[in-house]
């Protein structure tokens, strides 16, 4: 549990620690001009109104038992940590290039306080050892301590104007804190004035800022109490403080050059696998491997100790598990992004199953990070069966109405079969067409509306290219496919007229809702076709007018054939309504159907009236 937490003034919390050191696996800087803009404000309205300002929260672990040993490590308040010893470090360089460098007493009494003695109280523990307060991660460390936290002299140089481009972010709020102190100096008259501006800002940070110091005894602890604040920092993940666990344990026992180095290799590596994953969620990715390698439960907040776990049952040494285990996320990273971006999937059919999964919902990911994985010995065919059942049991369940935490559940069950040894095939199958909805429930939704876009868009999409279009022709992309309701949405009296003749709006309005939803008046339409026709009477939609198309001039033959109609009624509604529940049955099933599958022309023409 905390060892403890409470409100203190900044200077207090500064002065009483010794060394804030902020781990390696720790994000670099990376405040943007608006937030350096907005803390600056913050001090100078403080420092002008004498009025208080709460800074929020910081999370600090000690580094040691030793009860004299006040270092701690920075798990949260970086960002604000860097930017105030930052803004002390320019206020006092301000200060020495003043001819006057000392507040002189309000009586004879009294003693002068140097300013730039005040400012370094702050920025070292050690002043004469050079032991600076404050020590960021390994991006950041040798620059602040070279460029920044030396007291100024001929031998300190300046901060140069190109340099590695992990500084570049700090380096442009140094710049910014500074030319923001030195216009509002100038805005005063007389080194004096100036003198007092700067002291006074120095003061207002001791005594008017105040900051939550929250202490704890353990990482997975800071994790936990970390996930139920909210401030202005840039607060850790699950994935940072799993990269912390694994470059604890490999870098155990390294000081020095070796321990830069080592830091810098394991950061790389850490770096494939949030580089493959680029846009996606690095948090939920961990929670679907481990979902996805493992039978317990995941919630988002267990991610850091079932990882701990992992390392520390191993039979294995930490760091021979820990440096296996990263190995695998960095692999698995790999595969995972492969589910974001299914594109980049060589094997078609594979392809067509996951950008169909991809629309729907997460969870497939969990077993399709062991499909995929070519250290299983599968043949490719039967990743092509795992990936089309997969697709199945998945669509059918969400279209069933299934629930999401038992989908979940399964999916992981499933993919415990994959450690079983040897593996075996069969029973992975077995399991997947065991749990597959029937085709009862499933035509029976398709009698009532439907309200998810991309369930719509999936369904009718994979229906066109298995009947007219292959996938690879038209290509699966919402920016450009809209779902058009042929009915439209927004209800108009010509609408109502035919649909419910001889009836008002007023009487018909929550039917007509209920009706333009169903699966059966929905169609999929190019996006400029479709934003030109939304409410038009059907032979327009059909035909087009002069200056756009209509349906005869839509990319795909599922709406193309619908130029064969002359009319469009509740009638024709539920026949299609039972045409795409036809089609879904004979392509998402155990042995599918496609072969018997018509065009909705053809369909109706088999129909009794």
């Amino acid at each position: 549990m905390a060892i403890g937490g409470s409100i203190l003034s900044l200077g207090s919390l500064l002065r009483d620690i010794q060394q804030f050191e902020v781990p390696d696996f720790q994000r670099n800087y990376s405040w943007q001009a608006e937030n350096v803009d907005a803390f600056l404000e913050d001090l100078v309205y403080a420092a002008k109104s004498n009025k208080s300002h709460f800074l929020g929260s910081t999370i600090l672990m000690k580094k040691t038992s030793e009860p004299q040993d006040r270092s701690y490590q920075v798990i949260d308040g970086q960002q604000r940590l860097t930017t105030i010893f930052t803004v002390i470090a320019i206020i006092r360089d301000l200060v020495t290039e003043l001819p006057v460098q000392e507040i002189q007493p309000n009586n004879v009494a009294g003693v002068p306080i140097n300013v730039v003695s005040k400012a370094n109280d702050y920025l070292f523990s050690d002043l004469q050892a050079g032991k600076a307060r404050f020590v960021s991660n390994y991006l950041l460390r040798a620059f602040l301590n070279q460029y920044v936290f030396r007291h100024p002299s001929p031998d300190r140089p300046n901060i140069p104007a190109r340099h590695q481009n992990a500084t570049l972010a700090y380096r442009k709020a140094h710049k910014r804190i500074k030319s923001t102190l030195l216009e509002k100096m100038h805005e005063l008259e007389g080194h004096g004035e100036r003198l007092g501006f700067l002291d006074g800002l120095l003061n207002t940070l001791g005594t008017q800022f105040s900051i939550l110091k929250i202490e704890t005894a353990d990482q997975t602890e800071s994790y936990d109490i970390l996930m139920t604040l909210n401030n202005r920092g840039l607060a850790l993940g699950p994935s940072d403080l799993v990269k912390s666990l694994i470059m604890k344990h490999l870098t155990n026992g390294l000081t020095g050059e070796d321990l830069q180095l080592k830091n810098a290799e394991l950061t790389e590596k850490w770096s494939e696998a949030t580089d493959s994953i680029d846009d996606g969620d690095m948090n939920q990715f961990l929670r679907h491997y481990l979902l996805a390698i493992q039978g317990d439960t995941v919630r988002g907040k267990d991610i850091f100790k079932k990882i701990e776990d992992i390392v520390e049952r191993s039979a294995e040494p930490s760091d021979l598990a820990s440096a296996r285990l990263l190995e695998d996320i960095v692999f698995r990273a790999g595969i995972y992004a492969s589910l974001l971006k299914p594109s980049e999937i060589q094997d078609e059919h594979v392809r067509s199953s996951c950008t169909t999964l991809r629309e729907v919902l997460d969870s497939y990911r969990i077993l399709l990070l062991n499909v995929l994985d070519t250290r299983y010995a599968l043949e490719q065919s039967e990743r092509r069966e795992l990936a089309r059942l997969s697709e199945v049991l998945c669509l059918r369940w969400v279209l069933n109405g299934g629930n999401a935490q038992q989908l979940e559940n399964l999916l992981q069950g499933i993919s415990g079969l994959f450690r079983k040894t040897p593996l075996d095939y069969g029973a992975i199958r077995a399991a997947l067409i065991k749990n597959i909805p029937a085709d009862g429930p499933i035509l029976t939704q398709f009698q009532s509306e439907v309200d998810s876009a991309s369930l719509v868009r999936t369904v009718l999409h994979k229906i066109n290219g298995r009947l007219n279009d292959p996938d690879t022709l038209i290509a699966y992309d919402p920016r450009r496919i809209h779902v058009e309701h042929i009915a439209p949405e927004g209800i108009t009296n010509d609408w109502v007229e035919v649909l419910f003749p001889g009836k008002s709006k007023s009487e018909v309005s929550s039917e007509y809702a209920s009706v333009v939803e169903n699966w059966g008046n929905k169609t999929l339409l190019d996006r400029t076709i479709n934003l030109k026709i939304k409410q038009k009477p059907f032979l327009i939609k059909r035909n087009g007018v002069e200056g756009f198309g209509g349906y005869g001039q839509a990319m795909l033959g599922i709406t193309k054939d619908l130029t064969h109609l002359d009319d469009w009624t509740i009638d024709e509604i539920k026949r299609r309504n039972e045409w795409i529940a036809d089609c879904f049955v004979k392509i998402w099933s155990v042995e599918p159907r496609v072969n018997e599958l018509v065009n909705y022309s053809e369909y109706r023409k088999k129909m009794p009236d």
